[in-house]
């Protein structure tokens, strides 16, 4: 059950922010799928910790929790974002 729990938290920390984010700067056809897959890791890489560094400089303490909601906040501002471009491409 732990295996099963390091897995999941390693996709969601180290790939689906960067992969969410990816899609709004290149869209499907853009780049090749091995592309998508490295910038993803990369960019995971780069904003997860930019921001829980940011959000301890503002005084919130560095926990599992802290760092899921700041994951959490990428995914979700991130499909803000994609779903607000899809929808002005649609009209």
């Amino acid at each position: 059950m732990q295996f099963l729990l390091i897995i999941l938290s390693a996709i969601t920390i180290l790939f689906l922010p960067g992969f969410v984010v990816s899609q709004i700067f290149f869209r499907r056809k853009k780049i090749e799928i091995l592309e998508r897959f490295a910038l993803s890791f990369a960019l995971s890489i780069t904003l997860v910790p930019l921001l829980v560094f940011y959000t301890n400089l503002l005084g919130i303490r560095i926990s599992r929790v802290s760092v899921m909601l700041n994951v959490l906040e990428i995914l979700l501002i991130s499909i803000l974002i994609l779903l607000l471009q899809n929808w002005r491409n649609e009209k």
